[in-house]
Parts: structure tokens; C-alpha cells; sequence
């Protein structure tokens, strides 16, 4: 039997049962932290992302031909899928699923520069907006890695790693 309040999931044969308690479970704090991703990414959209969106996407279509946005599904809280929106880096593809290493051929010139200085993630702040992600908080994996986040967030020890770019 399970203690109240603790849930038992199951990974293949491996039964984990959650036995700590995150902050956020406490509503004020669930509001607080809402609150600071809607008017943090109000602010960037605003002051930042007006005028840099048309620039990047002025410099993507001139690099290469496909949408200026690249939309990938990602897990988020409680495993609900949302469409996490990103600069398009790579040229067009059929193999999103695939993990992008640092000099990765499928790489733009302009998709080199905004994914070093990390500006591809930019649209994410539209996610935070809508609700998706948080400002704060782990990056969502690939959902063809999500069994595997899934049992290390379980194990005692294990750790997400917050920069997507040490690959």
C-alpha cells in the first residue's frame, strides 16, 4: 500500500513512489510563480521580441527556405503535450526526434549564430505566456526521451540538466 497523498507509477516492471513534496503544491506559491512568468514574459515579448522577431525572421528567410518557426511537441506538467515553439536553426527535416549535436550538418549559417547565442529559444516565451513552460524550471526533453527523464527523476541522485548545449 501506498502512503496518502504519495503516488505509485510504473516504469516497466520498477514501481517508484513520489516521496517529496514540491514547493509549488502550495497554491499561493503555484500563483506567485504564474504571476511572475506572465508579466516576466510580457515584458520580453514586448520590449525584446517586437523588434527582434522580424530581424531573425528576415535572416532565416534569407538563409534558407521553410517556416521561420520550428514547432516540436514536448511533454510538459503532468506529461500533457504542448507545441514548444522555437527560431527554425536547421534546414527542413523529417527527423525532429533526433538530438542536434554542436556541429551538426543540418545546421543554417544564421541557425549557427542564434543557436550559439541561444536565440533560437526566444518563441518559447510565447509558451510561457500561454502557459505551457515555466520562466523557471526544467528544460522539457524530447518526447521520445520522456520514458527515460521520466524513470531518472524518479531515482534518487538523478538530476535534469538545465543547458540543452553542453552536447
Amino acid at each position: 500500500s501506498v502512503a496518502a497523498g504519495n503516488k505509485a507509477q510504473f516504469f516497466g516492471l520498477t514501481q517508484t513512489i513520489k516521496y517529496r513534496v514540491s514547493p509549488l503544491d502550495i497554491k499561493f506559491k503555484n500563483v506567485l510563480k504564474r504571476t511572475f512568468d506572465l508579466v516576466f514574459s510580457v515584458a520580453v515579448i514586448l520590449m525584446f521580441m517586437s523588434w527582434v522577431v522580424p530581424l531573425l525572421a528576415l535572416l532565416i528567410c534569407l538563409d534558407s527556405k521553410g517556416p521561420v518557426f520550428f514547432i516540436q511537441k514536448r511533454p510538459g506538467r503532468d506529461g500533457k503535450i504542448f507545441p514548444c515553439i522555437k527560431f527554425r536553426s536547421m534546414t527542413v527535416n523529417n527527423n525532429t526526434e533526433k538530438v542536434a549535436l554542436r556541429n551538426d550538418a543540418r545546421t543554417t549559417s544564421v541557425g549557427k549564430y542564434i543557436r550559439k547565442t541561444s536565440m533560437d529559444e526566444l518563441p518559447q516565451f510565447f509558451n510561457v505566456f500561454f502557459g505551457h513552460m515555466s520562466v523557471v524550471g526544467p528544460r522539457p526533453n524530447l518526447t521520445s526521451q520522456n520514458d527515460h527523464y521520466q524513470l531518472r527523476r524518479c531515482m534518487p541522485g538523478g538530476c535534469l540538466r538545465l543547458n540543452s548545449r553542453d552536447a
